[in-house]
């Protein structure tokens, strides 16, 4: 059996590719290659192709409209370099975690990050 290929995205792969991320209970978010062998498609990698985010902002000292305006700052800032997403993660225990929907962050799912040095 042939190691599997890693190929660059082409938009017309997507509804295949969501169809079998969907069957093992996965979604898809901003594909640059896809993982492929004999035609089929088996995964897909995301490379810089998001901006991500991370923050704190003490809860005790900064009002929630200072935080809103703070992360629209961080916002435009992406915006204006070019950016088309903002990648961002949000502990369940955060008072952001209500309205990160209603402030037009689309939830991908749960999971831990991880960090590697290269």
């Amino acid at each position: 059996m042939n190691f599997p290929r890693l190929v660059p995205f082409t938009p017309d792969k997507l509804p295949a590719l969501q169809e079998a991320a969907a069957a093992d209970q996965h979604c898809v978010v901003l594909p640059t290659h896809t993982v492929e062998r004999g035609g089929d498609l088996l995964g897909y990698f995301s490379l810089a192709n998001v901006a991500t985010t991370l923050m704190w902002l003490d809860s005790q000292k900064i009002m929630p409209r200072e935080s809103m305006g703070l992360i629209n700052s961080i916002e435009l800032y992406l915006h204006l370099r070019g950016c088309e997403h903002n990648f961002t993660c949000c502990d369940p225990k955060s008072p952001f975690r209500a309205v990160m929907n209603h402030f037009g962050y689309q939830m991908l799912g749960s999971g831990d990050f991880f960090l590697k040095k290269l």
